[in-house]
């Protein structure tokens, strides 16, 4: 249903703003992702920590998100991710305090993450947004942006992320038909939307 892609292609962006901006690749990075038990939010957890970031899954329910952190571990071998409860909004800020990434993956028309949520997380270099439904998932990132939205900060946009998305997913149909079977999952996915970026970076 387009969630492998949508997140492959939230990571490669914030993989590409990382590159661009002289923080270097994903590994050891510490990210946050908002709506984490989601499906784009466990792919977007699971190919992060694949690149050896150090991830954040906030979830309304702590079991659930523990089964899914859990699961994720044991897929890559290591504890590369752990859940923190929100269920109230003022629990994101605990969430978010010492991201340098943040990703936003809730469902349309969700805000996840106020201006004065982002104001209390000091490290955040690089903040991503898949919803480009009103409310939007990030106050003050508009769908199409893909640029500085505060001192220190780049924001990615749900419709920047679309256009990446929608690239890899053609070149997965091109490759699916080329081949007559065979598995195309997340992984691909995100190999795709991260050759794409490597080759705008190159």
């Amino acid at each position: 249903r387009g969630g492998y892609s949508t997140a492959a292609a939230a990571v490669a962006k914030t993989f590409g703003a990382s590159m661009e901006r002289g923080l270097g690749s994903l590994e050891g990075k510490k990210v946050t992702v908002l709506a984490g038990t989601g499906p784009v939010g466990q792919t977007a957890a699971r190919i992060y920590a694949a690149e050896k970031a150090d991830v954040t899954i906030s979830s309304r329910s702590l079991a659930k998100g523990q089964i899914v952190a859990d699961k994720i571990n044991k897929e890559c071998g290591a504890t590369r991710v752990k859940v923190v409860e929100v269920s109230k909004p003022e629990q994101t800020v605990q969430a978010i305090k010492d991201a340098e990434i943040i990703l936003a993956a809730g469902a349309g028309g969700i805000q996840l993450l106020t201006q004065a949520d982002l104001d209390q997380a000091p490290k955040c270099k690089i903040v991503g947004d898949i919803n480009a439904i009103k409310p939007l998932g990030v106050e003050g990132l508009g769908p199409n942006d893909d640029k500085e939205m505060k001192t220190g900060v780049w924001g990615i946009g749900a419709l920047a992320i679309g256009k990446l998305k929608i690239k890899t997913e053609v070149e997965m149909i091109k490759r699916a038909t080329a081949e007559p079977q065979g598995l195309f999952d997340y992984a691909i996915a995100y190999t795709i939307a991260k050759d794409q970026i490597l080759k705008k970076l190159a």
